[in-house]
């Protein structure tokens, strides 16, 4: 106890890592007192240790209730074994991140008593540990195509931004929507497609309009074949403009929607805990 002091706020605090050690606050009184003797008439300083006792917050089940419901059971999974409190909010903000679901880490953070020194040794010990891949991420402009373009575009979004990183082209989501302006007058202008979402579950079949104008501004048309999808040029002769496997693509779909999932859920905004100081 020697090694902690008291902060401006009352608290006892670990001077190295910034972290309240023990639940009780302490409260500096300041009382002249008037009607003693000559030597106690100076201003006494005091330290009170009132029964305020801080409200403990169960971190997992806080955490888990601001995730999309497909999230919920791989954060869990993630965090099971995990006792400290710091480590299982690094997991939190690791999964967030690679799904691109922002909150305001830093309230968060401060409303669960997790210090940054406290937080960035837990991230690296799990990063250290493999617990989590960054090279898993996708782009960021995959979720914003899942926030700003229709569902049924989405699959030709997707083919259209891996075909343009492939050149080293960055592309924004206004050139992505204009390789999107295509009138087909055809019956059939949509690929019904089993998007995979994890190992075991499948999503609902949805339809995905399999036309668009490829990289170089030609018509083109989506074929799914062998486990990959083809883009074709439409005319006399159906040339191949270029391939993408199967994989790569429901990875990225199945984290845009868990993001659209987040996104539209009104449930998810961060309801800080009220704590008593």
């Amino acid at each position: 106890m020697s090694n902690y002091i008291v902060n401006n706020e009352g608290f006892l605090v670990d001077p190295n890592t910034g972290e309240i050690v023990d639940e009780f606050s302490y409260r500096i009184d300041y009382t002249n007192f008037y009607n003693t003797t000559l030597y106690e008439t100076l201003a006494i300083k005091r330290i009170e240790r009132t029964v305020t006792q801080i409200p403990k917050i169960n971190v997992k089940r806080y955490l888990v209730s601001l995730l999309p419901s497909r999230l919920k059971e791989e954060f869990l999974s993630g965090a099971s074994k995990i006792s400290d409190k710091a480590e299982v909010f690094a997991h939190f903000i690791g999964l967030c991140r690679e799904y691109g679901i922002i909150f305001d880490f830093d309230k968060l953070r401060e409303s669960l008593d997790i210090s940054k020194i406290s937080l960035r040794r837990a991230r690296k010990e799990i990063m250290m540990k493999n617990k989590q891949r960054p090279w898993e991420r996708v782009d960021k402009i995959f979720f914003e195509i899942s926030d700003e373009i229709e569902r049924k575009y989405w699959l030709a979004s997707v083919l259209v931004v891996i075909e343009y990183q492939r050149r080293g082209i960055e592309i924004n989501i206004d050139e992505i929507k204009r390789h999107l302006e295509v009138e087909v007058k055809t019956k059939s202008s949509y690929l019904t497609y089993l998007l995979r979402n994890g190992k075991n579950s499948i999503l609902e079949p949805y339809p995905c309009f399999k036309y668009m104008l490829c990289p170089h501004a030609a018509l083109s048309k989506i074929k799914f074949s062998k486990k990959k999808f083809v883009v074709m040029h439409l005319g006399k002769e159906e040339n191949c403009c270029f391939v993408v496997s199967a994989k790569k693509v429901e990875r990225i779909l199945s984290k845009m929607e868990v993001h659209y999932e987040a996104m539209k859920n009104k449930e998810n905004t961060v309801q800080l805990p009220q704590v008593n100081q």
